[in-house]
């Protein structure tokens, strides 16, 4: 299992001119984190936090478990093929999600949240917040966006070095379907699923340059890019800065946007994050986030 960590903006906005006296944005959070009841369910998702700690005054991070519920289901050993338990209606199969929020200013926070593989708790732990405030704060209300992680690019895309790429190709290359048969190279090309690691050699370098400045320019380019004559439809880049490596998904060519892949190495035996790994990750890529929110970043496009 793959694990990324995403960014948010929070903001505590007022319903109306006539709203009272606002709150603290901290006082809303550590509320809603330190309630009485440590659980809640929107349509489909029980939530319940499972650990809670404030590394400062207006830092709070923990272990928010998450599962889906609403259906029967079968938990089955993969080695085996065997059943070990069958999920009713009424379960949910709980999964720990990391969160991380720092609260910038009286009225706004940023937000950062695992993810692991494609579930998540976004959208759970917005419903459970919002509501928690515009029910204790009637007059309030919290509003939460992507908050893009733009200084993570600025910062090792201008400044770091990029050791090798991971691409994935869904279409097999012309110098493989080639060389087998007609039964074989359709079954091959309508299967087909590839995963290579490259070195940056000068060639590949120069490739991965333009591709930057093209992404990063345009922020929308609706066309899947090719290498060395083969479409690649993701691309992964593990760029190294003052000692630090980051792997950065390119998910979508015609979405800019970047989600920082957890490195593999810090994910115990059990497939999670390990804690303060992940804890240590989060604070960083938040100092990021507020440098680059001040201007304190150079410019992508002088890449």
């Amino acid at each position: 299992m793959r694990h990324f960590l995403t960014s948010y903006s929070i903001d505590l906005r007022a319903k109306n001119l006539e709203s009272g006296k606002a709150p603290q944005l901290s006082e809303v959070i550590n509320a809603y984190l330190t309630r009485e009841e440590k659980t809640s369910q929107t349509l489909d998702k029980y939530l319940r936090i499972n650990t809670f700690e404030k590394p400062d005054k207006f830092s709070f991070c923990g272990l928010i478990k998450a599962g889906e519920f609403g259906f029967t289901a079968e938990l089955t050993n993969t080695k085996t093929g065997k059943m070990k338990a069958e999920q009713t209606v009424d379960d949910a199969n709980l999964i720990p999600f990391f969160f991380y929020i720092k609260v910038m200013s009286e009225n706004n926070a940023i937000l950062i949240l695992q993810k692991a593989g494609n579930h998540g708790i976004k959208g759970a732990l917005e419903d459970g917040l919002k509501c928690f405030c515009e029910k204790t704060y009637c007059d309030y209300t919290l509003q939460f966006s992507i908050l893009q992680q733009q200084a993570l690019i600025d910062t090792f895309f201008n400044q770091g070095a990029a050791k090798f790429l991971t691409v994935t190709m869904a279409k097999c290359p012309s110098e493989i379907a080639d060389d087998l048969d007609e039964n074989d190279r359709q079954k091959l090309t309508r299967d087909f699923h590839a995963e290579l690691r490259i070195r940056l050699t000068p060639v590949v370098r120069k490739w991965y340059d333009k591709l930057k400045k093209d992404i990063i320019k345009s922020k929308k380019n609706n066309n899947l890019v090719k290498l060395y004559g083969n479409t690649v439809s993701t691309i992964k880049a593990n760029v190294e800065y003052n000692g630090r490596t980051k792997v950065f998904c390119l998910n979508n060519m015609s979405d800019a946007s970047i989600d920082m892949e957890f490195p593999s190495d810090m994910v115990g035996a059990d497939g999670h994050p390990q804690y303060d790994k992940i804890k240590k990750e989060s604070a960083e890529l938040i100092n990021l986030l507020h440098e680059a929110r001040k201007g304190n970043v150079p410019n992508v496009q002088q890449i």
